[in-house]
């Protein structure tokens, strides 16, 4: 953003001296090149503390605690829970902490600021926009209120089907020498089949709240560029054109930033759920700990 700005200012400071001397290029070079390695260091600085260090600490963290629990659980837990469900807690639910919450993080932090930007770009050129505004965030919530009441089912749903997945196949490998000698591989083949149908299917039932979301926020901004270009044709006589051209870049590209930011904001709703799960294995080990308590004081001796 800065360096568009600093370039618009470079453009119209150029137009300005036509017919007299031009402004000096190594100001305005270095400047640039000052505003550039300003933005790379941040970057750089932002991405080293987000995804390196706070990451790290906070995956090995949970990571921990979540071992801790499931290792001082009693035996009745792992008689009651199947195997498949502790395996997805530590694989696709450490996974969506470990990896995605941190990216989804960063980029909603950069996409915001950039959104941002562009919004306070185009009041700035054209005040008559900030009436849009309120109507804009009304349906930017609307459609994410929308996704996240079926997103999260859908994930649930699908993070749910991933069990049985494990479990059957981790069962299949473990009596593979007694199926083999029954012959009954043929029947287990089509239970995996199944079990792997159904995940499918829920994956795919997922990805198509997702690109319902697109098609509803790639609306919006369409209308955000509409107006913008349109408020930019009603006041071109009292309009700096570079200004002009400058708002519309910004207003083009703002509809694959706000379809990305509000699509990472309801992913990292949704990945929220599955710490709470993780969080839950505390629960379940408490609620066994509270019934095996009860168990004993009513187990009175005869006599």
């Amino acid at each position: 953003m800065s360096t568009s700005l600093w370039l618009k200012y470079w453009i119209q400071r150029t137009k300005d001296s036509e017919g007299g001397q031009p402004p000096p290029l190594k100001i305005f070079l270095s400047v640039y090149a000052a505003l550039t390695f300003a933005y790379v260091l941040t970057y750089v600085v932002v991405m080293w503390l987000g995804l390196t260090v706070a990451r790290i600490r906070a995956a090995e963290r949970i990571h921990f605690q979540l071992l801790d629990k499931v290792l001082r659980l009693p035996m009745a837990f792992f008689d009651t829970t199947p195997l498949g469900r502790i395996i997805n807690r530590f694989s696709s639910d450490m996974f969506s902490v470990d990896i995605r919450i941190a990216n989804k993080t960063m980029d909603i932090l950069l996409f915001g600021i950039s959104v941002l930007s562009t919004l306070l770009v185009i009041i700035f050129t054209t005040p008559s926009f900030i009436v849009l505004v309120p109507f804009l965030l009304l349906g930017y919530w609307a459609a994410q209120a929308c996704f996240l009441s079926a997103s999260r089912t859908l994930a649930r749903i699908y993070s749910v089907s991933k069990s049985p997945v494990y479990q059957h196949f981790n069962e299949s490998l473990a009596g593979v020498s007694t199926i083999r000698a029954m012959q009954v591989h043929e029947q287990f083949i089509r239970m995996s089949e199944n079990k792997a149908d159904l995940m499918t299917n829920n994956f795919l039932s997922n990805m198509s709240s997702r690109r319902w979301l697109d098609v509803q926020l790639r609306l919006l901004s369409s209308t955000v560029l509409f107006s913008a270009a349109l408020l930019a044709v009603l006041g071109r006589k009292n309009l700096d054109p570079s200004m002009a051209g400058l708002t519309l870049s910004f207003a083009m590209s703002i509809t694959e930033e706000v379809a990305t930011l509000v699509r990472n904001f309801c992913d990292l709703q949704v990945i929220f759920h599955f710490l709470f799960h993780l969080n839950g294995t505390q629960s379940e080990h408490s609620r066994s700990s509270h019934s095996q308590s009860l168990a004993q004081q009513t187990i009175e001796p005869i006599g």
